[in-house]
């Protein structure tokens, strides 16, 4: 169980570099063949490890599962540069609930929804 478990997450914490995307088609093909199971059957959602932040995990949800199970707060929208071995995150919107035909309603982030739902976000004029 180890072996398999190192195996896992080896692959599935694999950095790779702009243009070798194709990469991660071993670790897409295991999700498929492996954990994507029909909805109900057994999962929810799943977690797997976050190649952004190692010691991170990221869970994903069903849409359909997820609109019935989780109170959406909001959602950030943001361009990500890489700089050394940091990640910095430029809010270009945030999304929040959906409307009656379950699309996101979007908000710039200089809106009052926004500021209330995600009062860390800062406004710089600054960044292109």
């Amino acid at each position: 169980m180890r072996l398999i478990s190192n195996f896992l997450n080896d692959e599935f914490t694999r950095d790779v570099g702009t243009g070798t995307e194709f990469l991660y088609r071993t670790s897409e093909r295991i999700v498929k063949d492996y954990f994507d199971l029909p909805p109900r059957v057994v999962q929810d959602a799943w977690c797997y490890p976050s190649v952004a932040s190692k010691p991170s995990v990221n869970v994903c949800f069903r849409p359909e599962i997820a609109k019935e199970l989780l109170e959406l707060k909001g959602v950030q929208i943001c361009n990500v540069k890489r700089d050394n071995n940091q990640y910095l995150f430029n809010c270009q919107a945030i999304a929040t609930g959906f409307d009656e035909e379950k699309r996101f309603k979007y908000y710039s982030i200089d809106h009052p929804i926004c500021k209330e739902i995600f009062p860390e976000i800062q406004i710089n004029k600054n960044i292109s």
